[in-house]
């Protein structure tokens, strides 16, 4: 199907953004983080998916059921191929992303692991972070300047992903819209 890019006006703090309209999750998002090398943006939904964007385009790429059951949390490989899901105990799956095919494949439990980056990009989810940080002093660490406040697509988030060289911020509402801020310097 057709992409749905839209291009929102310029927010104020050369802040400019692109929401994913009709490809995003049917309910909230989770979990954002972007993998090691910057390629790519992965996105776990409450809806039991995840959707994996092209960080460059900003276009959707792949979409991943799992048929494990719902994702607490993922993290990337340090090579950006795999990707770990861990259920809401901790139990971690491993699924493999093929960009020729656009394609997860299941990795066996069995299957030596890559390991897996901690600091692939930062991430920040409400569910997950409500009780030790506030969305303010997230961003305040994060080292993002805002001038004239925050814009309001943070205000609503759930989760927030930051690119590894801080140049692209992905904000994801209860609603399950994926937005990309590009953050001008």
């Amino acid at each position: 199907g057709q992409s749905a890019l839209v291009r929102t006006p310029s927010l104020p703090g050369q802040v400019v953004t692109w929401t994913l309209e009709t490809q995003g999750h049917r309910a909230g998002v989770v979990k954002l983080v972007y993998s090691p090398d910057g390629s790519w943006l992965a996105a776990a939904g409450q809806d039991g998916t995840i959707r994996l964007w092209d960080s460059q385009s900003g276009q959707l790429s792949g979409v991943l059921v799992d048929p494990n059951g719902p994702v607490a949390d993922l993290a990337w490989s340090d090579d950006s191929r795999n990707l770990r899901l861990s259920d809401p105990t901790g139990a971690p799956r491993w699924w493999a992303w093929d960009l020729p095919t656009r394609t997860f494949t299941p990795i066996p439990a069995s299957a030596p692991q890559s390991p897996t980056s901690v600091a692939a990009g930062l991430s920040w989810s409400r569910t997950a972070d409500v009780a030790s940080l506030s969305l303010e002093a997230v961003l305040s660490r994060w080292d993002l300047g805002w001038r004239g406040g925050l814009p309001p697509l943070c205000r609503t988030a759930t989760c927030m992903g930051l690119s590894g060289d801080k140049s692209t911020l992905a904000v994801a509402d209860a609603d399950g819209a994926v937005s990309f801020l590009e953050l001008g310097s």
